[in-house]
């Protein structure tokens, strides 16, 4: 089974992008698995495969959508659903976010 294929739980998006404003890899592939981490520091760090980067949400909502995932989910499991621009070095990710026993 893959991990885009999971249908239980809270599922969410958000417009990620560098914190330094550099692109990320051409070599990123969509529906790539990969893990978000918030640090003690209150940086959240974004893995896909053995690269990581530090991010930020693109927008307000993507802060907000941030603060909820630090907050609410025990279990969290994300993957890449979309690369912008699609062609070249992507500016921004969406990550779509799979929460299994979230908390109130």
């Amino acid at each position: 089974m893959k991990v885009s294929d999971l249908i239980h739980g809270r599922t969410s998006s958000v417009e990620l992008r560098r914190s330094e404003d550099e692109p990320f890899p051409k070599t990123i592939s969509p529906l790539s698995e990969a893990t978000l981490h918030h640090q003690d520091s209150g940086v959240w760090l974004l893995r896909i495969g053995e690269d990581d980067w530090e991010v930020k949400g693109v927008s307000g909502a993507d802060q907000d959508a941030l603060r909820n995932l630090r907050t609410g989910a025990l279990h969290r499991l994300c993957w890449l659903a979309q690369k912008t621009p699609d062609t070249g070095l992507p500016k921004r990710l969406t990550l779509q976010i799979h929460e299994r026993g979230v908390v109130g």
